[in-house]
């Protein structure tokens, strides 16, 4: 499946009858496809950091995600990375994902260091450090 609101008016959706287009879906919906998938895959050429890939190893998806700075420092170990301009590697990087799996201490790791809680904590901690001078 792809969600994709771009791509989800298209007329021009291919031949390929196992490719749905969904638009739009609920968040309940969305946790499922994570959880069904067999890989994810993310080839951005630009992140701020990339909350669905996030998602996706939480929920114990396999993803292929573009080899980009962002990516490596938040999900390195976690990822098959390729460059996203190069097919063959991007294709590579997705047939490694799907015939791997996410480890549940990656999973556990992740949602421990990136959970809303955990990200306000640091930020509270950084703001607290600009008003003691620190």
């Amino acid at each position: 499946c792809i969600r994709d609101s771009h791509f989800s008016g298209s007329s021009d959706r291919g031949n390929d009858p196992s490719i749905e287009f969904l638009g739009y879906v609920s968040d309940e919906t969305l946790d499922r496809l994570f959880v069904e998938a067999t890989s994810f895959v993310s080839p951005s050429l630009y992140e701020g950091f990339n909350i669905p890939v996030l998602d996706a190893l939480t929920a114990g998806t396999p993803v292929a995600a573009s080899d980009i700075d962002v990516h490596r420092e938040l999900f390195d170990g976690a990822c098959s990375f390729a460059d996203p301009a190069d097919d063959g590697a991007l294709a590579a990087a997705v047939l490694r994902a799907s015939e791997s799996t996410v480890a549940t201490e990656t999973r556990d790791e992740l949602r421990r260091t990136h959970s809303w809680s955990a990200v306000v904590e640091r930020i509270e901690r950084a703001v607290d450090g600009v008003q003691r001078g620190n």
